[in-house]
C-alpha cells in the first residue's frame, strides 16, 4: 500500500518500475492527488493488480489488499501515526480525517454484522 500526498512517479520513474518491479504486484496507491490516481490508472495497464483510491476509500484499499477486517483498524492508526512523523504536522491535522475513515469503517463492520445477524 502506498499512501500519499505527491503528484506521482514521472515518466522516467513509471519506465523504471516498470521494468524493474515484476508485475502483477498487487498495490493500492491512496492518494487526495487526481493526477496520481490518472497515472496509477496508465500503470495498470502494465500491472492489472495496481488500483488507486482516494482517502475516504482507504478501507476499500484495505479491503483491495485482503487485510483482515479486525485488522483494518490497527492499520489505519499506523499509518496516521507514519503521516505524523513524515510530515511533522500536528497531530490534528492528520488524525481527522483518518478519525473519519475509523468511523467509517466502523459503520460499516456494524452493518456487515446486523446484516449476518439477519
Amino acid at each position: 500500500m502506498v499512501v500519499t500526498d505527491g503528484p506521482g512517479p514521472n515518466a522516467a520513474q513509471r519506465e523504471t518500475m516498470n521494468k524493474r518491479i515484476p508485475a502483477p504486484f498487487l498495490v493500492a496507491v491512496v492518494t487526495h492527488a487526481v493526477m496520481a490516481r490518472r497515472i496509477v490508472s496508465v500503470l495498470s495497464w502494465f500491472n492489472p493488480n495496481i488500483r488507486a483510491f482516494a482517502p475516504a476509500d482507504l478501507p476499500a484499499a484495505l479491503d483491495y489488499l485482503d487485510v483482515r477486517a479486525e485488522d483494518q483498524a490497527g492499520v489505519i492508526e499506523r499509518v496516521a501515526e507514519m503521516r505524523i512523523q513524515l510530515s511533522g504536522a500536528g497531530v490534528e491535522s492528520v488524525l481527522d480525517p483518518m478519525k473519519a475513515v475509523i468511523t467509517r469503517l466502523s459503520q460499516l463492520r456494524e452493518n456487515i454484522e446486523r446484516s449476518r445477524r439477519s
